[in-house]
């Protein structure tokens, strides 16, 4: 900030006003503030809306992410721009963004990487030294972002593209690599000195990996500051490699051991390796650690400077399916408004795999843009089941919608099941209710059960009689608890009669492992159910 502060006032540019709010804020973040000339202290977020504020930076603890923004938006944050440069995960991350979008705000997923030699508390060396750090952003409106950069020759901006998530997913791998680099360093010098050898490790990678010996002692020096927070960035890493099936117990044993490391006794700075050592074997602060280590600080005193080197689109008339097996329930899948069946794929990747799934893309192309969220997270083409006429409210495209799905179902059936998110489950509710009430005419008149994620009624007047008689198949619905239809939702909640309803923390969106992990095993509960139903009617 002071970097470009100085290169406006040279270049004659408006002057940026920047403002930090200390609410919450340790007394040593408060200190480090007060050294920073240029900079306007306030208290609360209340405090900063009435600056009328352009642009928000979120850098808190990677748990905090999420409630931040909530607040920022409660605060009263409008049309403005928010970027969050917190090690938070992709999904976080696009959580955060479509918050911001529902809130009519743009959204920039950011990340701060510096060189691996340069640790993150200490910026101001960095720039002393002229250490280039990389401010990687991603999203459509990241140029709003790094124009507030421009003057600033020690950050080197990287665009990774219009896709929110790509910026925190680089982020993560690099502080996933970084803290585990740092637990592996403090465990193996904490067994070094444990087994009495830590003067010839010392020796061995003097010689040997000089730059490993330089690390780890400002890891001792400033890692009362920083484990804590690298405990929750693993939190964040382990959740990411589990939701890929990437193997966590690496991630997971760094995590414990800054789990362990993150003690009340460890608040003062330096620590020394014999107060690792013990922590690490286990032992608190009051036990006599072994001889060796309390006469022993060859690793940490040797250590004293940082170097400072530095899938293919579903077309209209064909299926993509998780699962292909012949004695699971056979469920078709009808993705949202604008979207698609590679989409809605993605969408289900949490949802009970006792189905097979088959997912389609409308036969109908996006008559426009899709929703600000699904633009800057997915590629084109998008799909609609059909379209509301802005004045009179009839739905374009509906009739077709229904004949294609008969189609479908001639081709692809018969199914069991049917499956919606969104405009998609306004319709599977319609095909669920033609389904009972008129199985001679209905377009799959198989179906036995429904699963509703954000359903809404279908208000053409020509299948309003349709609404006046319960579903009696048994139904699996969820939603959001932010979900911004919630109100049709509502409306739609009395029509279904034997149905396990549930609802996650998140937005218009299906139930993940994110933000709705309970709200998964209610559904396998319900799938499960289903599966004996299914089979005793076989």
């Amino acid at each position: 900030q002071q970097q470009q502060q100085h290169q406006r006032e040279e270049e004659g540019e408006e002057e940026l006003e920047v403002f930090v709010v200390l609410e919450g804020r340790s007394e040593r973040t408060r200190a480090n503030v007060s050294t920073i000339t240029g900079v306007n202290v306030v208290e609360t977020l209340s405090d900063l809306m009435s600056k009328d504020i352009d642009v928000l930076f979120s850098t808190v603890l990677p748990s905090c992410a999420m409630e931040v923004a909530k607040r920022c938006i409660a605060a009263g944050f409008k049309k403005g721009t928010y970027c969050d440069l917190n090690t938070i995960p992709t999904a976080t991350s696009r959580q955060i963004g479509r918050l911001m979008s529902e809130n009519d705000c743009k959204y920039v997923d950011g990340a701060f990487l510096q060189p691996p030699s340069i640790e993150m508390h200490d910026s101001e060396k960095s720039i002393s030294d002229g250490v280039i750090s990389t401010l990687v952003l991603s999203g459509k409106d990241s140029e709003v972002i790094a124009s507030l950069f421009s003057h600033c020759p020690s950050i080197h901006i990287k665009r990774a593209g219009n896709r929110i998530g790509h910026a925190s997913a680089l982020k993560m791998c690099h502080s996933t690599f970084e803290n585990g680099l740092e637990a592996l360093l403090l465990n193996v010098a904490a067994l070094a000195s444990a087994e009495h050898v830590d003067s010839l490790l010392a020796d061995v990678w003097g010689q040997e990996q000089p730059s490993l010996l330089a690390k780890l002692g400002p890891i001792l020096a400033n890692g009362a500051k920083r484990w804590p927070c690298q405990k929750e960035e693993l939190q964040g890493s382990v959740k990411t490699l589990d939701l890929h099936d990437i193997p966590t117990l690496l991630a997971e044993g760094a995590m414990n051991t800054f789990d362990s490391l993150s003690s009340p006794n460890f608040k003062q700075s330096p620590i020394d390796l014999s107060m690792v050592t013990q922590r690490l074997l286990g032992l608190d602060s009051s036990s006599s650690p072994p001889q060796s280590l309390a006469n022993s600080s060859t690793l940490p005193s040797t250590a004293t400077s940082t170097s400072t080197k530095s899938t293919n689109t579903t077309t209209a008339t064909t299926s993509t399916t998780i699962a292909t097996t012949g004695s699971k329930p056979k469920v078709l899948c009808l993705h949202g408004w604008r979207t698609s069946a590679r989409i809605m794929k993605y969408q289900f990747r949490d949802m009970p795999k006792d189905f097979e799934y088959v997912f389609v893309d409308s036969a109908q192309s996006a008559r426009g843009p899709p929703h600000s969220v699904i633009g800057a997270y997915f590629e084109p083409p998008f799909f609609e089941w059909w379209d509301k006429h802005d004045v009179d409210g009839t739905y374009i495209g509906l009739t077709d919608t229904l004949e294609f799905i008969k189609r479908i179902n001639e081709e692809q059936g018969p199914f069991d099941g049917v499956a919606g998110f969104s405009q998609g489950s306004g319709l599977a509710l319609l095909l669920c209710l033609l389904a009972e009430q008129d199985p001679k005419t209905a377009p799959i008149p198989t179906i036995q059960f429904g699963i509703f994620c954000s359903p809404f009624l279908v208000t053409d007047s020509r299948y309003e009689h349709i609404y006046k008689e319960t579903l009696k198949m048994p139904s699996f619905v969820s939603y959001g608890e932010t979900d911004y239809i919630m109100e049709r939702i509502k409306q739609a909640l009395p029509v279904f009669e034997d149905a396990m309803i549930s609802v996650h923390s998140g937005g218009h969106e299906v139930p993940t492992k994110w933000n709705g992990k309970d709200v998964l095993a209610k559904a396998t509960t319900f799938a499960k159910k289903i599966v004996e139903i299914v089979a005793t009617k076989i």
